[in-house]
């Protein structure tokens, strides 16, 4: 996870078939995929509890 210059925090996942997703957590307990260059993704249960993952990390970074 990174630290935008506007302060807004982002991470990269991979989805099933090894795509990147730029992840943009925006501090509302919610993570904003950018899918603009796919005409879908393919995300496991594991992909979803990671991103769950993320949003709680995201949350506590934006409460320090």
């Amino acid at each position: 996870m990174k630290k935008e210059k506007d302060g807004t925090l982002t991470a990269d996942i991979f989805d099933v078939e090894s795509d990147i997703i730029k992840c943009r957590f925006n501090n509302d307990g919610c993570v904003e995929l950018n899918t603009d260059d796919y005409s879908f993704i393919t995300l496991s249960v594991t992909n979803l509890y990671d991103l769950i993952d993320l949003i709680e990390k995201a949350e506590k970074k934006y409460k320090k």
